[in-house]
């Protein structure tokens, strides 16, 4: 038998589609996340020497929950589906509709898990000064989406973190 364990990514959170994302390094067995190692911020259309270029920062608990609930709806639609195929041929099928309804519920939380779990802007610019990308940078991907209010708070975030910057692209984007 071929045990399969070593370190891999998991727990995908704070994406910010073109820039970076967050995940942290299980250490896995047959590929289940096990025991979180250490979170990174991953930098998206970077690579070096064909692997993407990763930032470590702390633990992030929302990606080790993310990654666990992840496996969680993994093995739960697969259970249920399985659960359902085996119970078709029984003459009690009450319980194939519920199980059904387990395994397109668990599929739709896990495909709904990847489509909340983005960057808020003042969380997506704490995660770019980490890593030294600009706050601009951050702002231009969110300017097309936010308020002038919500743009003035961003600024004033980014005066917090010593980086003028922001106002600068805030002032022309105008």
């Amino acid at each position: 038998m071929i045990i399969f364990h070593g370190f891999r990514l998991y727990g995908k959170v704070d994406h910010v589609p073109g820039l970076f994302h967050v995940a942290t390094m299980f250490f896995h067995v047959q590929f289940l996340p096990v025991v979180p190692w250490q979170s990174v911020v991953v930098l998206e259309g970077r690579q070096a020497g064909g692997k993407p270029v990763m930032m470590p920062i702390r633990l992030s608990g929302k990606s080790i929950l993310i990654g666990w609930l992840r496996l969680a709806l993994v093995l739960g639609a697969g259970i249920a589906g399985f659960m359902a195929l085996i119970n078709i041929d029984k003459p009690d099928k009450h319980l194939i509709p519920f199980l059904l309804a387990v395994t397109v519920g668990c599929c739709l939380a896990l495909w709904m898990s990847y489509r909340v779990f983005r960057a808020k802007p003042l969380r997506a610019l704490q995660l770019a000064t980490q890593v030294g990308i600009a706050p601009e940078v951050v702002a231009g991907h969110f300017a097309h989406r936010l308020s002038d209010a919500e743009l003035d708070e961003l600024a004033q975030a980014a005066r917090a973190s010593n980086e003028p910057a922001l106002d600068e692209y805030q002032a022309s984007d105008r």
